[in-house]
C-alpha cells in the first residue's frame, strides 16, 4: 500500500469514528417530539368567532368587514382581535363587555366610531393606536386607567374628556390630541399655568401642549417625566428640570427639533428609550452623577451634539444610545468608568477627557 493510500485510509477511519460518536451523542440527547397544542374550540355567533363558552371574542370571521356588532353574551374582547382590519369603520360594543385586550383595534385605519361599554375599567395599552380616522370617543365614567399609547396617532381625534374616576394615564396615551378636558370632579389630574397636564398624586408630568415655546421650567416636586410628554414640541428652546425628577420616560423629548439646552437634575437615574431622539439642535449634555442607565437610542439623531459629560454612577448604556450623533467631539469620562467599559458602549466621540477626581 502506498503512502498516499495509507494516509487516506487513516483520515477516513478518523472521520468515520467522529461521525459515529456525534450520531450517538445526538441520539442520546434527542428530545422526543412534543404533541401539538390542541386547537382552541370556537363557536360562531353573528359573524364573530368566540370561545366555546361564548364569553370571549377571539376575532371576527370575516377580515374585510366594514361594521362589527359584538354579541351581548361577550364579556371579553381578546387583545388584537380587530388589529389591522383596515376596512372596519364602526363597532358596536354592548355593556356586557367588561374587558377589551391590548391593541384590540390597533391600525384600524378607517375606524371612525366606537361606543365603549359602561362598566369598562381600563382602556388597555395601544387600544386605538394608529386609528387616524377616529374622530370622537366617549370614555365611560367607569374607566379608572388609560393605558400607554392608547390614543397615539389618532390624528383626527381633536378632543377628549378624562372622566372623574381615571386615576392613571400611561405614557404617550394622549399624544396628538389638541384639547384635553378634565371632568369637574376629577381629583387626580390638574393643568399648570402653561396648560401642562400633571398627575398631582404620583407627581408625573404627563403632557405638554404642542404650542409651548421658549423656556419651560418643570414644576418642583415632579418625580417622573412621562413617555412622550414633550414629544414634537418644536418651539421649545430650553427646558429646566428640578432635582426631584428621577426618570425621563421613553420618547419624552423626541423630535423637539429646536431644543438647544436641557438642564438635567441631580437625582436623575434613568433616561429611557429615545428620550431625546432627533433633538437636532441639542449641543451639549451634562449627565449628573446620579444617572445610572441610558436606554437604547436615547440620543439618536442628535446631529449637533458636540459635547457629552458622563455620570460617575453610569452602569448601563444600551444599544445605539448615541447612534448618528455624528458631530460628537468631546466625551468627559469620570475615573469610575474604565476604557474597556467605555468602548463597549460605542459612544462615537473623537476626544476623551478623564478629569482627576
Amino acid at each position: 500500500m502506498t503512502l498516499k493510500l495509507k494516509l487516506f485510509f487513516i483520515i477516513f477511519c478518523i472521520a468515520h469514528s467522529i461521525f459515529l460518536c456525534e450520531a450517538q451523542e445526538k441520539k442520546k440527547n434527542m428530545v422526543p417530539p412534543q404533541p401539538a397544542a390542541p386547537q382552541e374550540e370556537q363557536i360562531e355567533v353573528d359573524g364573530m368567532l368566540l370561545t366555546k363558552d361564548g364569553k370571549t371574542l377571539i376575532k371576527p370571521k370575516n377580515f374585510w368587514l366594514n361594521t362589527a356588532t359584538i354579541p351581548d353574551q361577550v364579556r371579553i374582547i381578546r387583545g388584537g382581535a380587530f388589529r389591522h382590519h383596515v376596512r372596519l369603520q364602526s363597532v358596536e360594543i354592548p355593556d356586557s363587555v367588561e374587558e377589551i385586550g391590548i391593541a384590540a383595534f390597533q391600525n384600524c385605519s378607517k375606524l371612525q366610531m366606537v361606543k365603549l361599554p359602561n362598566g369598562l375599567k381600563k382602556i388597555e395599552d395601544y387600544l386605538f393606536y394608529n386609528c387616524p380616522a377616529l374622530s370622537e370617543i366617549v370614555i365611560p365614567d367607569s374607566v379608572e386607567e388609560i393605558g400607554e399609547g392608547a390614543f397615539w396617532h389618532c390624528n383626527n381625534l381633536k378632543q377628549i374628556t378624562i372622566p372623574r374616576n381615571v386615576k392613571k394615564i400611561g405614557g404617550k396615551a394622549l399624544l396628538g390630541i389638541d384639547e384635553i378636558i378634565l371632568d369637574p370632579e376629577q381629583k387626580t389630574f390638574i393643568f399648570d399655568d402653561d396648560g401642562v397636564l400633571i398627575d398631582q398624586k404620583e407627581k408625573i408630568l404627563l403632557r405638554v401642549p404642542q404650542h409651548l415655546s421658549g423656556t419651560y421650567e418643570v414644576p418642583d416636586g415632579i418625580k417622573t417625566i412621562s413617555g412622550g410628554a414633550f414629544y414634537g414640541c418644536s418651539r421649545l428652546i430650553k427646558v429646566v428640570i428640578p432635582d426631584s425628577v428621577e426618570m425621563i420616560g421613553a420618547e419624552a423629548f423626541n423630535k423637539c427639533r429646536n431644543l438647544r439646552e436641557i438642564i438635567l437634575p441631580e437625582g436623575l437615574k434613568i433616561i429611557e428609550h429615545q428620550a431625546f431622539a432627533y433633538c437636532q439642535n441639542l449641543q451639549a449634555v451634562d449627565l449628573p452623577d446620579t444617572v445610572e442607565e441610558i436606554h437604547s437610542k436615547a440620543f439618536l439623531g442628535c446631529i449637533n451634539l458636540t459635547k457629552l459629560k458622563l455620570s460617575k454612577s453610569l452602569k448601563t448604556v444600551k444599544k445605539k444610545a448615541f447612534d448618528n450623533c455624528k458631530n460628537l467631539q468631546t466625551i468627559i469620562v469620570p475615573q469610575t468608568i474604565s476604557y474597556r467599559t467605555l468602548c463597549s458602549w460605542h459612544i462615537p466621540g473623537r476626544k476623551i477627557i478623564r478629569p482627576k477626581d
